[in-house]
């Protein structure tokens, strides 16, 4: 007997044309992540691929999606903030797919297993500051800076990802 995905394990068809899924990383309240990969030969590079849930379910969720994208877009450039390399749309307009760089861990994984010493923690906090003076310096508030949103890699690069309650403090993108 065929058991059907819930909705947030299926992924669009045009998505998976594009994409091969190979693993699910997380979930939030907003979505799910995958790891997957570009279906091109020639290409084997891994990307994390979010998919927010009901995206336009309503003016606040639409909303909330559009500032995560253009924000993500506008300060992908930085070294410290994670890059978009691909936004996809479901067939039937409700999900919208975020392809962003992949990275091994993240600030609260890293936390509880205990493994970061002083001078990784004066590394990653150098990193963080790095990227909210960027965004700051173009008067957005990230909102929702917390260790699940602070993404690492086995050389302590930081990214800082998820920008769907970030703010302007001026005029654009309220």
């Amino acid at each position: 007997m065929s058991r059907r995905k819930p909705p947030y394990e299926r992924i669009d068809r045009d998505v998976a044309r594009r994409y091969e899924l190979i693993s699910r990383i997380g979930r939030g309240c907003y979505g799910v992540v995958f790891e997957v990969m570009l279906r091109d030969p020639t290409k084997f590079d891994k990307f994390a691929m979010k998919k927010v849930l009901y995206a336009f379910n309503n003016s606040t969720d639409a909303q909330r999606t559009y500032r995560e994208v253009s924000y993500l877009m506008e300060f992908g450039s930085h070294t410290n903030i994670l890059y978009v390399h691909d936004v996809l749309v479901s067939a039937d307009d409700k999900h919208l797919y975020i392809v962003t760089d992949l990275m091994e861990s993240d600030l609260c994984k890293a936390i509880k297993c205990n493994s970061l010493g002083i001078v990784h923690k004066s590394l990653i906090s150098y990193q963080v500051l790095r990227a909210l003076k960027y965004i700051h310096s173009a008067g957005v508030m990230h909102r929702d800076l917390k260790p699940g949103n602070i993404f690492l890699d086995r050389t302590c690069q930081v990214l800082v990802g998820d920008f769907g309650l970030a703010r302007s403090s001026c005029c654009r993108h309220r």
